[in-house]
């Protein structure tokens, strides 16, 4: 064999290598990604995660529901966080949760996903998204707080700016599989959980977050649920309670840290930050004193970590 020969022939064995590293690379990489993605928020032992939640016997149905009480769907005019980027809600979720993407520019955002993949929370399974009138749908985002759910606890009572905020809150959004959320619904945690076992601690910590942003109460029969759920998370912590807060008192959303994709940072109020739920809630009101909730709320940022 003539030494040209000799020397192509090697130059494909070195090619062949380097394809098989970096396509064993690429499957760690991802298989390392889902495996962040299903790591789950720990919680203080022995801390009741709904302490201090106003809590209600049932959840009353209304039948005065409209979606256009929360805006346009997926607006990118809102105040929540990621609002006024350029980008529709929608396509700012697709693009945190979804990976393997491909872009395109569409009137509603100039870097829309135009496909990739999710790996889906609900379910555990891996779904592909296209961007199209029926292949779109295989992917769609939801609000953990269905918007419907919270309209009966008391968003019926906000300013329209607060429901438009709320509709839009990243921390309140997520990236599944189409057919688990249609089974969810607007449905409460006591009617519907993840069928995805291994989520439903990470799903129950992100629910008692929001609703504990928002200053919204929780019905009996999902407490039960949610508890449980949060009964699931690991505990890593030494001492019963963290030290700077009693186990009588609530526990704030800064200790309850999901993981990502699907994670927010959760920050104490200050008069430097943009208003927090609480915050507007409380400055609608002409009765309502600002000073004398300030250091006692947590409101959610909806800012993804990276």
């Amino acid at each position: 064999m003539s030494r040209k020969r000799l020397a192509w022939l090697a130059l494909a064995v070195v090619l062949a290598v380097a394809v098989a590293c970096q396509t064993v690379a690429s499957a760690s990489q991802r298989e390392a990604l889902f495996g962040t993605q299903a790591e789950m928020p720990t919680v203080a032992a022995g801390v009741d995660v709904l302490a201090g939640m106003e809590e209600i016997p049932l959840r009353i149905r209304g039948f005065d529901y409209r979606r256009t009480a929360f805006g346009e769907s997926w607006t990118d005019d809102n105040p929540a966080p990621g609002g006024h980027n350029g980008c529709d809600t929608r396509n700012d979720i697709l693009d945190r949760d979804l990976v393997d993407k491909a872009f395109v520019a569409i009137k509603r955002c100039p870097r829309a996903v135009a496909s990739g993949a999710l790996h889906d929370p609900y379910t555990n399974e891996f779904v592909s998204f296209a961007r199209g009138d029926k292949t779109g749908a295989a992917v769609q985002i939801d609000h953990i707080v269905p918007l419907a759910l919270a309209w009966d606890l008391g968003a019926r009572n906000w300013p329209d700016g607060l429901r438009l905020r709320f509709a839009n809150d990243p921390a309140n959004l997520i990236a599944v599989a189409g057919a688990p959320n249609q089974d969810k619904g607007d449905s409460e945690p006591a009617r519907w959980m993840p069928p995805n076992a291994a989520f439903r601690c990470q799903y129950a910590v992100q629910f008692i977050a929001v609703l504990r942003g928002y200053s919204l109460p929780v019905d009996a029969p999902s407490a039960v649920v949610l508890r449980d759920a949060a009964a699931t998370c690991p505990t890593n912590w030494k001492k019963p309670c963290p030290s700077k807060i009693r186990c009588t008192e609530a526990l704030p959303s800064s200790w309850l840290w999901p993981s990502s994709p699907h994670r927010w940072v959760a920050r104490h109020p200050r008069r430097s930050q943009p208003d927090t739920p609480n915050r507007v809630r409380s400055e609608s009101s002409s009765t309502a004193n600002p000073e004398r909730s300030r250091g006692k709320s947590y409101a959610l940022t909806g800012r993804p970590v990276r």
